[in-house]
């Protein structure tokens, strides 16, 4: 797995920029891979588990801020509690336990009893602190990750030579390919994740 600082060269790279002129800060090129690794997340986020000590009668669980979506709730007795079918149109006595995800939390339809309950949850993947730190996706990503990136930093080029002036051709076709190029990374993406789906569920 190639560090923040790889992904950056690599990326300054495709750009065509050596250094020596000093198109794209680091900084721009850090804000293009984070602009790609959130779109990347929706896709494929990183899979988490939160343990949270609960107190009895309480009613609701806090989630991280990163947290796109929760695909189980265990509770300390080792039951699986189910995710809510819908809410009803009034209060309904003696509804079964079952939660729902809203507004940065889990609110459960009953008072839970004490103890350790586990969420395993799908967040944003985290873009490194530093250069050292490994850029987290998998070895068939980078592609669609840098090509992200590269539309990006190259819309963000564009967006400032424009106030100076029209775009040489050479840009704007660069552009353009490097658009298409992404879109079909994209779909080869989600052509993937839906065949992996029918095979899980088949």
């Amino acid at each position: 797995m190639p560090t923040l600082s790889q992904m950056r060269d690599r990326l300054r790279l495709w750009l065509e920029d050596d250094g020596t002129v000093g198109l794209w800060t680091d900084a721009e090129l850090d804000e293009a891979l984070r602009w790609s690794l959130e779109r990347y997340s929706r896709w494929e986020p990183a899979e988490r588990i939160l343990t949270a000590a609960v107190d009895a009668g309480a009613t609701e669980i806090a989630l991280p801020e990163d947290t796109l979506d929760v695909a189980r709730v265990v509770a300390p007795g080792g039951q699986v509690i189910p995710r809510r079918a819908a809410a009803p149109a009034r209060v309904v006595a003696g509804e079964e336990l079952a939660w729902e995800q809203f507004a940065g939390a889990l609110r459960f339809t009953q008072p839970l009893v004490a103890g350790s309950y586990t969420v395993y949850y799908a967040a944003t993947r985290t873009f490194p602190a530093t250069g050292d730190e490994p850029f987290p996706v998998p070895p068939a990503a980078e592609a669609l990750i840098l090509t992200g990136a590269l539309v990006w930093a190259l819309e963000f080029r564009a967006r400032e030579e424009w106030k100076r002036g029209p775009l040489p051709p050479r840009y704007e076709s660069r552009l353009e390919a490097a658009r298409r190029d992404y879109q079909a990374l994209q779909r080869d993406l989600r052509r993937r994740l839906r065949t992996r789906t029918v095979e899980v569920s088949g």
